[in-house]
């Protein structure tokens, strides 16, 4: 994966926890309302770097929170305390290997295009309900319960479709890993 499309995915994957946080800072000042962004105007580059930087930076903590979900990241803290017990998915990694090493350029970025997708997924399926919180908190006292149904409805909605759409794309990125592998290995001998 090349670095324009880690840090384009990570500034996507950043976006929700940055107005999550944003929202939550808003709310604990009490300002209902973005009249205080017109006394920024002359620090306005500045504050496009810094809130990039932030938005980079919690897509990259985000991602890294997602894997720590992973429940391979998860058996490996059990496996340490409880015992070695074989890897089920060893087979999965050796075929994943092989695709990188011996998969044509077209595969391998399609492959990549794949987890990133399912990155993208499944980062929004964890964060899309706490911004759904934090902004019917701030929503509630700006406009009313109306603003507070949408917002969580919406929410809702983003996250559903998220954790589908993740669903989905990891079973199409393993299959497409693991036919790869396949074709890879009958080619090879």
């Amino acid at each position: 994966m090349n670095t324009t499309s880690l840090v384009a995915e990570f500034l996507v994957i950043g976006l929700i926890p940055f107005l999550t946080i944003l929202f939550a800072v808003l709310s604990a000042l009490n300002i209902y309302d973005f009249g205080f962004l017109s006394q920024m105007k002359e620090f306005s580059t500045l504050l496009t770097v810094v809130v990039t930087l932030s938005i980079y930076l919690l897509g990259a903590l985000t991602h890294r929170l997602g894997q720590l979900l992973n429940r391979n990241s998860l058996s490996f803290i059990f496996r340490r305390f409880i015992g070695s017990r074989p890897n089920p998915d060893e087979e999965w990694i050796a075929d994943y290997v092989l695709v990188l090493q011996l998969g044509s350029e077209q595969l391998v970025s399609r492959i990549q295009y794949g987890e990133s997708l399912s990155r993208i997924f499944k980062s929004v399926t964890i964060t899309a309900p706490l911004l759904a919180v934090v902004l019917a908190l701030w929503l509630s006292a700006a406009v009313g319960w109306r603003g507070v149904a949408i917002a969580v409805t919406t929410c809702a909605l983003v996250t559903i479709a998220s954790f589908v759409s993740f669903l989905l794309q990891r079973r199409n990125y393993q299959q497409m890993v693991r036919t790869a592998s396949e074709l890879l290995m009958k080619r090879k001998q």
